[in-house]
């Protein structure tokens, strides 16, 4: 059985269309329901509640709003399901600084050097902290 190489091309064509036509529709339809206010973004990591970049989001949504108590929760919520998650880490340690605890936020810049010793949002953040702390 012989197979015709142009119609083999058609055929894969069509179907990367259609899986690119399907994945554009639950897009849509993903946005709609935002919009709809039938899934809002806080609800999307409590539909995912063990993607940490879901949780991370989150918190650094609630960071963006200068919301830093609730984003240090969702940050711990990270951190509970993978301690070495370096976004975690330093996102709780610049929270803390926003909250005038630059004491604690040392801790946390600290653990992330420990994992990356050349991180330069950590060293600038423990930095910043320190100096911070001899005022």
């Amino acid at each position: 059985m012989s197979y015709d190489g142009h119609l083999l091309v058609k055929l894969l064509t069509l179907t990367l269309c259609s899986l690119m036509i399907l994945s554009y529709s639950h897009t849509i339809l993903a946005l709609d329901n935002i919009t709809n206010n039938t899934l809002s973004v806080p609800d999307i990591p409590t539909s995912f509640p063990n993607n940490t970049l879901s949780l991370v989001e989150r918190g650094m949504t609630l960071y963006n709003e200068s919301n830093y108590d609730e984003a240090i929760v969702w940050f711990d919520k990270t951190l509970a399901l993978d301690p070495n998650n370096i976004d975690a880490l330093i996102n709780k340690g610049r929270a803390l600084f926003r909250l005038d605890r630059p004491d604690e936020a040392i801790v946390w810049f600290d653990k992330a050097l420990e994992m990356d010793p050349n991180n330069k949002i950590a060293l600038n953040g423990k930095g910043v902290s320190l100096i911070e702390l001899e005022k």
